[in-house]
């Protein structure tokens, strides 16, 4: 059986490993809540961490495509966007499969006849980064525009109850004259 059939074969316990890392890339209080409750109403972040994380132990090991990858990353970029996390720290929990890929292989990983599959997943590993800081930058983006579209409306607000308007088309503002 080659090394990649020996690690789908571990496909639970490295989802578990990969969760637990990425859980500890949060506060501790959060980690704690995030790793108990499993209820998608009750832990709507916990339970989008899990099943994205086992989602994508899945793919990686049958080498799914691009598309496919992106679309089960997707979720957990956007809730890592919207979260108190640096663009490195966002992504990171991406690298840390590799350690879980390494704790699960135990003595395999020495084996000359696993290399080959080891390149190949640390390759299929690096892609998904590249593809989760994409995704990451898309959420962070959005996130800002919805922010300045607020600030926008809470200004336009502010100057209608004052006596100035917005001329939307011109963009401008102006007081209404005495009359």
């Amino acid at each position: 059986m080659d090394y990649i059939e020996k690690m789908k074969q571990k496909r639970s316990s490295l989802a578990s490993d990969w969760l637990r890392r990425t859980l500890a890339t949060y506060p501790a209080d959060a980690r704690a809540f995030f790793s108990k409750v499993n209820d998608r109403f009750t832990n709507p972040v916990g339970s989008r961490l899990a099943e994205g994380i086992a989602s994508l132990v899945d793919l990686i090991l049958s080498d799914a495509d691009s598309k496919e990858l992106c679309e089960a990353l997707d979720p957990l970029m956007q809730l890592r966007a919207i979260q108190d996390f640096t663009p490195a720290r966002a992504v990171s929990f991406i690298f840390s499969f590799k350690e879980s890929l390494e704790k699960e292989s135990g003595g395999d990983i020495n084996s000359p006849d696993a290399v080959p599959a080891i390149r190949e997943l640390n390759r299929r590993v690096d892609q998904l980064a590249l593809f989760a800081f994409d995704i990451y930058t898309k959420y962070k983006q959005k996130t800002y525009e919805i922010r300045v579209d607020e600030i926008k409306r809470s200004m336009a607000g502010l100057m209608r109850r004052t006596g100035m308007f917005v001329d939307e088309e011109k963009n401008m503002t102006s007081r209404p004259r005495d009359v």
